[in-house]
């Protein structure tokens, strides 16, 4: 059993997991039942996924460097589409302000 990644909470942990024993690898994850001690300890790097045939370690490694990847790619999806949202949302303000403005005058 080698350790191939800690999470930072339980659902990752299963995430990983789940995306391992899917592509066929064995895991373990440990540590989950330490989150209620949280405020006795450390609240993060306590859920661990291991996997069991250590043969699998690389392939296991490619996995889990896509599943990061992904994730960097989603986040910046999302920090895009909030920006264009953010930006739409000024103007309409914007146009509001001026037609307030515009009735207060008259």
């Amino acid at each position: 059993m080698k350790l191939i990644f800690e999470a930072n909470d339980i659902s990752e942990a299963h995430i990983v997991a789940g995306m391992l024993e899917n592509a066929g690898l064995q895991t373990e994850v440990n540590g989950f039942f330490l989150q209620g001690a949280v405020g006795e300890l450390p609240a993060s790097d306590f859920v661990k996924v291991y996997l069991l045939d250590e043969a699998d370690f690389e392939q296991a490694q490619q996995l889990i460097a896509e599943y990061l990847n992904n994730q960097v790619e989603h986040d910046c999806a999302i920090q895009k589409s909030s920006g264009s949202m953010m930006s739409k949302a000024m103007m309409t303000l914007g146009i509001l302000a001026l037609v307030l403005l515009m009735a207060l005058l008259l």
